[in-house]
């Protein structure tokens, strides 16, 4: 046996250009659709990662810049709708606070309220003259 004395760096090259030998493996279909696959997920993978790392950096130089303003807190989303449904919002919301007070016999906290929404539609209320509980309703004057 003849053995070869190579140095660290020929044997490494050595052992790496017979490592190259082209593989010529035919694979069926069930094997070629189950590569391919793995082959996607692994592409799917990647992308999702990039994807991450680009949203973070774009935030990160978003509030480096000044764009956001930690100190808000949104507690609720806006709102796009048309401007009718807008309004019944605005009642609803009125209407439950209203209620509330009622309920809590904070009638007097209420009254204001209507006063403003009964002056915005044209009419004037009192609660003069009327027994608890009950408000008057008049037409107010165009000048």
């Amino acid at each position: 046996m003849k053995k070869e004395h190579l140095n660290w760096k020929e044997a490494y090259v050595k052992s790496i250009s017979e490592k190259n030998e082209e593989v010529n493996e035919k694979l069926s279909p069930k094997e070629m659709k189950k590569r391919l696959a793995m082959i996607k997920k692994a592409v799917e993978k990647i992308n999702k990662q990039n994807a991450d790392a680009a949203k973070k950096d774009a935030l990160k130089m978003m509030k480096a810049s000044g764009m956001f303003d930690e100190d808000v807190e949104i507690e609720e989303a806006p709102l796009v709708m048309d401007d009718m449904a807008i309004l019944k919002t605005f009642f609803s919301e009125i209407e439950g606070r209203i209620s509330k007070l009622k309920r809590m016999k904070q009638d007097e906290k209420a009254f204001p309220i209507l006063q403003q929404l009964a002056s915005m539609a044209g009419y004037g209320i009192t609660k003069k003259g009327q027994s608890k509980g009950r408000s008057f309703r008049y037409d107010l004057k165009k000048k």
